[in-house]
């Protein structure tokens, strides 16, 4: 028992590039960025915002460089 014990330690620990990619987003959109990434490097990235305008924004930022 003490294996899996173990094992949910280790999965708490995120990479720190991770880390620092959550950091930077952060910092150039200024709202809060989560990044779910697995060992098979596929993932989710979600984007906090608080109202309208603050989504409005970050899709205005998806749409106008993509």
């Amino acid at each position: 028992m003490t294996h899996k014990k173990n094992k949910s330690i280790f999965k708490g620990i995120k990479d720190p590039n991770i880390n620092d990619l959550e950091t930077m987003l952060s910092q150039k959109i200024g709202l809060s960025v989560s990044i779910h990434n697995k060992k098979s490097n596929k993932g989710k990235i979600i984007f906090e915002y608080m109202d309208l305008d603050q989504l409005n924004k970050l899709i205005d930022v998806i749409k106008n460089n993509y």
